[in-house]
């Protein structure tokens, strides 16, 4: 298996657990609705996550002096945005590309002819590529943010996320190139809605926030609360200027974000956290799938006591990494989990890991020495393959782990077992294929 199957493995992976559609609709109609001064606009949206109620009056006006306007019974807009009737609600579905002067303020409350309706969604690509949106402000009321909502706003500022929104959907904010700060208030759930925002410097996550992505791809239950941060479908993806994430203290799962640099600040300390020399903090239980997949700038990486799974694909590809801590608390080490690390030149594992996985140091071309612990009993195929450099395999199990003929490929790596067991290591498949098998007391 290449490097190209393991990420399509793992985009299997994610794609079998994942239930997030790309909903389409049509293009936002051009219609021309009354003009109306630009103050009270401004002004409101400076108010953060204000909730605006708007009434009509018999006149046509209303209560607050936005302007409206009918395109049906279900169809409205009001400030430049439109609004439409879905099961007894309202959902922001697109703007008057005409009269839209960059300013969104959403209401909370429309009473319109004797009937009241709450806007309770952002609908799919409802401001998608709207490159004239400088800034939005989203009423608590709202709970979800559709697919490609605001994909490709490159006008957009900043967002506040209010805590109300408990769904963001793909692509949701992918591209808006000048986006520079979000905050998130509340559990959020979605995969992948800030990739390609070049010039997001921070993000900041409310106390209550206990998942940002799919928790299915992590496979969490009900019970088994955490903040995820990214996967290989890289919610902070090509976030390259990214440098503040701040993460409230308490949260149990941290997994990080393709190619950014960020500082987690948590109540208590400062962790390096990204793509240099990173810290993971004691309250860390699990690195999920994909958590530092190419994060090519990581160098080293200290595991904490707390972490007992390392999943698949978590450090792949990260080929500036030399050097990683794996502590007593690991019990296994995932698929692919520090493939293709290029520069990683050396690996103990403890001794309270019981399995390695497919792929798990596969290419890892500058590893020059493997130690495995007597906790060990099997270990996946091709997991050391092409380690071209490999010259010392030290093994401390009496009997051999179970391993298939293609796990190590290097044959003239030295074996290293305990004194009695060299009979057993030549009989055994995989192991016999060294050349050289060394007793020796460990």
């Amino acid at each position: 298996m290449n490097k190209r199957n393991l990420v399509e493995l793992l985009a299997i992976l994610l794609a079998a657990t994942m239930s997030i559609g790309l909903a389409s609709c049509g293009d936002d109609e051009e219609t021309v609705v009354p003009q109306k001064e630009d103050k009270l606009a401004g002004e409101i949206a400076d108010e953060d996550n204000a909730d605006i109620v708007v009434v009509v009056n018999n006149d046509g006006t209303t209560s607050n002096g936005s302007i409206f306007s009918a395109i049906d019974d279900k169809n409205y807009y009001i400030d430049y945005v439109k609004y439409t009737v879905e099961e007894g609600h309202l959902e922001v579905t697109g703007y008057d590309k005409t009269g839209f002067k960059g300013v969104a303020t959403i209401i909370s409350k429309l009473t319109y002819k004797g009937n009241t309706y709450e806007v309770l969604t952002i609908g799919d690509k409802a401001f998608k590529s709207c490159s004239s949106l400088t800034s939005i402000t989203i009423p608590n009321s709202v709970t979800s943010i559709g697919n490609s909502a605001f994909y490709g706003c490159s006008g957009l500022i900043s967002i506040t996320i209010p805590g109300s929104v408990t769904s963001i959907g793909w692509s949701a904010f992918n591209n808006c190139s000048r986006l520079t700060s979000v905050t998130i208030s509340n559990i959020v759930k979605g995969v992948g809605f800030f990739k390609g925002c070049t010039s997001l410097t921070s993000v900041t996550i409310g106390s209550s926030v206990t998942n940002i992505g799919s928790d299915q791809i992590f496979f969490a239950d009900e019970e088994d609360r955490g903040i995820y941060i990214g996967d290989l479908s890289s919610i902070f993806g090509e976030c390259f200027n990214l440098t503040s994430v701040k993460v409230a203290r308490g949260n149990t799962k941290y997994d990080s974000r393709d190619n950014c640099n960020a500082v987690v600040e948590t109540a208590t300390n400062t962790l390096i956290f990204g793509c240099k020399n990173t810290i993971i903090p004691n309250s860390v239980t699990s690195i999920g799938n994909g958590a530092f997949f190419w994060c090519i700038g990581l160098t080293s990486i200290t595991i904490p006591n707390s972490v007992t799974r390392i999943g698949e694909m978590a450090f792949c590809d990260c080929t500036s990494l030399t050097s990683v801590t794996i502590p007593n608390s690991v019990t296994s080490i995932g698929e692919g989990a520090f493939a293709y690390c290029i520069s990683l030149i050396s690996i103990t594992i403890p001794n309270s890991v019981t399995s390695i996985g497919d792929y798990a140091f596969k290419d890892c071309s500058s590893l020059t020495s493997v130690t495995i612990p007597n906790s060990v009993t099997s270990i996946g195929s091709n997991a050391f393959k092409s380690c071209t450099s490999l010259i010392s395999v030290k093994v401390k199990r009496a009997t051999p782990p179970e391993i298939s003929s293609s796990t190590f490929n290097n044959e003239n790596a030295t074996l290293y077992v305990p004194v009695g067991s060299k009979a057993a290591y030549q009989d055994a498949e995989g192991w016999r294929n060294f050349k050289q098998i060394i007793e020796t007391n460990y």
